[in-house]
């Protein structure tokens, strides 16, 4: 390979082609000293081993337009995006008649691009020529039928299959995300390494991945990681810090820390790429940090020695589908669950995992008192809203009885300041919730503050017990 700085100039390959479409190899189809070319914006314009003559960019730095010509076809993309970077329609045209022998890099005929398939996404409803595909958390529905995938550590899809238990798609990968040429079922379904979309036609061979795209054969991505300020020491143009056997690149959010009563909290924002998107979301003295991929806090013995150690990893790694956490032996921590220290806490990704952006905001600047609850991720894509979530456990003990009490609501079925007030089959849980209170406040240890959130709901929900009381005896 021959480079100009981070950028590829040129590749070649001694192996001969292999000509299974399934294998997605490297194509050598071109032997000029400029294979390779780029606009101002570091965005890769053309690509002459793949045939790609012209790739015109948005603001977001995601192609709109691509041209191929190449033994495999000749046809153009087109693609729509929201104003957020969300794509929406992909429409590939191409020439039924194409030539098997094209000169490489020469302009597309689009007069002879009769042939149009068209894709659009809504969130997670899929449409090709109006024929929909559903997608759900594991799989998908297509036709009225269920399928299911079974994947790797890496959530790379390995097998898919049908409601029946039918195999319907089997494919074995390289670390960088090229197929096995024994895989099977290809053109079954598209979303296959890391879970992400695979778009073959023309012989591009393009893994979408959001925030960019991603080319398996080289392995490199067209355009320059939108984080690159944050990782110096790799090219913008690696993909997945040429580490492929850990990291995926599912997303491209980021992890963010903040301070609450002197206990530093770790918790992945899906919302925020850099401190500017923070301070955007936070404000400038909302007191988040943006994390960088890769950093480390470490705690020590009085001796010197470690005693803990992590690692976040904004990009993903192994079986998690978000940001992860390494420790110092190098284990991958659950995505699903939370890391309590003495004055940190480090919580899970997953979509059922409590988002720490909904703690502390209710009354006192609890978690619990109250009834703004946590909340759970959920994932807008799939159709997941976020629920209730009671996976965080406060430092505070005056919380406890309130989470308790929360547990007995839903119980019955009970929520709002109406059953709150009125609602006499809670009348159970709001006396549990007096005395629960009523002996933390009393206990020496407790410190003041924690005392003083304890005598408040102490008070509100023994009046609120004794009005429930009176009413239920006239």
């Amino acid at each position: 390979m021959t480079h100009n700085g981070n950028q590829l100039l040129k590749a070649e390959d001694a192996i001969g082609l292999i000509n299974l479409e399934v294998s997605a190899d490297f194509k050598n189809y071109s032997n000029v000293a400029i294979e390779y070319t780029y606009n101002k914006n570091g965005a890769m314009t053309k690509d002459l081993n793949k045939g790609i003559s012209q790739i015109q960019y948005n603001s977001l730095n995601l192609p709109t337009l691509m041209d191929i010509k190449n033994r495999d076809g000749e046809g153009r993309n087109e693609y729509t995006y929201s104003a957020s970077g969300v794509k929406l329609q992909v429409k590939r045209r191409w020439n039924p008649a194409h030539s098997t022998s094209p000169v490489i890099g020469s302009a597309v005929n689009v007069n002879a691009l009769t042939e149009t398939k068209t894709t659009d996404y809504a969130g997670n409803k899929i449409y090709e020529d109006d024929k929909l595909k559903i997608l759900v958390d594991g799989g998908y529905i297509e036709n009225d039928k269920y399928h299911f995938y079974i994947k790797d550590h890496l959530g790379n899809n390995r097998i898919v299959i049908d409601q029946y238990n039918n195999q319907i798609q089997s494919t074995q990968y390289y670390p960088f995300g090229m197929s096995f040429a024994e895989s099977t079922g290809q053109s079954a379904q598209p979303y296959k390494y890391n879970d992400k979309e695979l778009d073959g036609m023309h012989g591009l061979n393009w893994y979408d991945s959001d925030a960019r795209f991603y080319d398996l054969a080289i392995p490199r991505t067209p355009t320059p990681d939108p984080h690159a300020e944050s990782y110096y020491a790799w090219s913008p143009y690696a993909w997945v810090a040429n580490n492929p056997m850990r990291i995926i690149d599912p997303t491209g959010m980021d992890w963010v820390s903040r301070i609450v009563d002197s206990v530093k909290e770790y918790y992945y924002d899906r919302d925020v790429l850099s401190q500017d998107d923070v301070i955007s979301k936070y404000g400038e003295k909302g007191g988040v940090t943006h994390i960088a991929s890769g950093t480390s806090f470490t705690k020590y013995n009085k001796d010197g020695s470690v005693k803990s150690q992590y690692t976040f990893f904004n990009d993903g790694s192994e079986e998690n589908s978000y940001g992860a956490v390494v420790d110092a032996n190098g284990n991958l921590m659950a995505d699903d669950k939370i890391i309590y220290g003495n004055d940190f806490t480090i919580f899970g990704t997953s979509d059922n995992s409590v988002n720490a952006e909904t703690l502390h905001k209710n009354l006192f600047g609890t978690s619990y008192i109250g009834p703004d609850n946590p909340k759970t991720y959920g994932n807008k894509g799939l159709g997941i809203d976020p629920a209730d979530s009671y996976q965080y456990l406060p430092r505070n003990l005056s919380e406890y009885p309130a989470i308790q009490h929360d547990m007995r609501y839903d119980a019955k079925k009970a929520t709002g300041l109406r059953d709150a007030l009125l609602n006499k089959k809670v009348i159970g849980a709001d006396i549990k919730l007096t005395i629960g209170s009523a002996s933390i406040m009393m206990h020496p240890s407790v410190p003041m503050k924690d005392k003083g959130r304890a005598t408040a709901v102490t008070l509100a929900f023994g009046n609120i017990s004794i009005a429930k009381f009176l009413m239920a005896i006239w």
